[in-house]
């Protein structure tokens, strides 16, 4: 499966302005980012996708990246996934890729 880059502002978040960006924020934040850019890209509703599992490492100087594991219609799928923050305009930049399904 492709790629997919995603965008989500987060000016709302007063916790990563103020603090910087933790790991733990990162996974946080980006969470529903994510689901909702697998839903967009194959169609599934949000609401059938179960997160099993979601967790992120910092790779270097505002990226991160990890493993989200999902279960959708008796199935498991394993992702791929990299989370950039860009410090200037307060947004994620999200791509994943769908590495195996079971």
């Amino acid at each position: 499966m492709k790629l997919k880059n995603y965008l989500l502002p987060i000016a709302a978040s007063a916790l990563l302005l103020a603090c910087g960006y933790s790991t733990e924020d990162v996974t946080e934040e980006s969470e529903g980012t994510l689901i909702e850019s697998i839903s967009e890209t194959t169609g599934i509703p949000e609401s059938e996708i179960e997160v099993l599992e979601y967790s992120l490492v910092e790779a270097g100087e505002n990226k991160y990246e990890g493993v989200l594991k999902t279960e959708c219609r008796n199935m498991t799928q394993t992702f791929d996934v990299i989370v950039k923050v860009d410090p200037k305009t307060d947004e994620f930049i999200v791509e994943w890729e769908l590495m195996n399904e079971y």
